[in-house]
């Protein structure tokens, strides 16, 4: 007798999908019907289950989607960076916020190796704090029980993953996060200074209360600007909003038009000339890749 079950998608392996059941806590091994035509982790579905054999039948609506990595379902994600080797690029963490932003998904901003930099190395770090990005300071391989309580309360209940370069910190953090989860680790290479690449694809990995869930996920060189869509880029950078209507052009794009009033806050350090420059960056490269599809 075939039973309908409701359950999170944590592996994709071939053409196999395991499925966490909250029902009974256990996983299922399925299969999908072929009128449904592309699952990721994270999918909410709904399965059939028959003498152990599984089938999707239903894949929930997705309330949002990473494509880089691929999982839907995201509550927060986790940006980590390290401090020193590889010493982080603001850059790449405006880019990672915007992209978030976009997406209304939520980031949290964790800095590793902090035992290889001096306090002053870091405070400069403070403000996105007042953009709503409080970050978090902290070694990977001596979690303070403070820190350690302190991100547990922020996954509880959640959909959480885990995003970052490689040679970060970051599996040795999820890690030491909880006992159920074992990932594999690599040092970073001392020729290179870069992270040897150890986590091979996106999984799921339910913890103790069998209601959080934190995804492990290949580690990222880059960012594909071209994930982005054409929005108004002033929407990732929560800051520039107020700014932007005082433009003297409703459709300034705050690069050289005159009178913009996001480009003088920044030359009056009213706003953090970093952010300035992220925005003017991921603007050129955006109109970099929508010539390159005009022709």
């Amino acid at each position: 007798m075939s039973v309908l079950g409701y359950g999170k998608i944590l592996k994709i392996y071939n053409s196999l999908y395991e499925v966490f059941d909250p029902k009974s806590l256990n996983t299922q091994t399925c299969h999908k019907q072929k009128k449904i035509e592309h699952l990721v982790v994270g999918d909410d579905v709904i399965f059939d289950s028959n003498g152990g054999k599984g089938n999707i039948v239903e894949v929930k609506p997705r309330k949002n989607m990473l494509t880089h990595p691929c999982i839907a379902n995201v509550d927060v994600v986790f940006y980590i960076s390290a401090l020193k080797n590889p010493e982080y690029k603001l850059y790449q963490i405006d880019l990672f916020l915007a992209y978030l932003f976009s997406l209304n998904i939520k980031a949290k901003l964790v800095f590793t190796k902090k035992d290889l930099v001096h306090q002053d190395g870091f405070k400069d770090l403070g403000f996105y704090a007042s953009l709503g990005f409080e970050p978090l300071f902290l070694n990977s391989l001596d979690l303070k029980p403070e820190e350690k309580k302190q991100i547990h309360e922020e996954i509880k209940n959640k959909v959480i993953v885990f995003a970052g370069g490689s040679g970060v910190g970051k599996s040795t953090l999820l890690k030491n996060l909880s006992m159920n989860i074992n990932v594999k680790t690599d040092e970073i290479s001392r020729k290179t200074l870069k992270g040897k690449q150890t986590t091979k694809q996106v999984s799921l990995y339910c913890l103790d209360s069998h209601k959080t869930f934190i995804a492990d996920t290949p580690g990222f060189s880059f960012f594909d600007e071209s994930l982005f869509k054409q929005i108004d880029l002033t929407r990732g950078f929560p800051e520039f909003q107020t700014l932007a209507a005082q433009c003297r052009f409703s459709n300034c794009s705050h690069q050289e038009e005159p009178d913009c009033s996001i480009k003088q806050a920044a030359e009056k350090k009213l706003i953090k000339k970093s952010r300035y420059d992220s925005y003017r960056m991921l603007y050129s490269q955006l109109e970099k890749i929508k010539k390159r599809c005009d022709y």
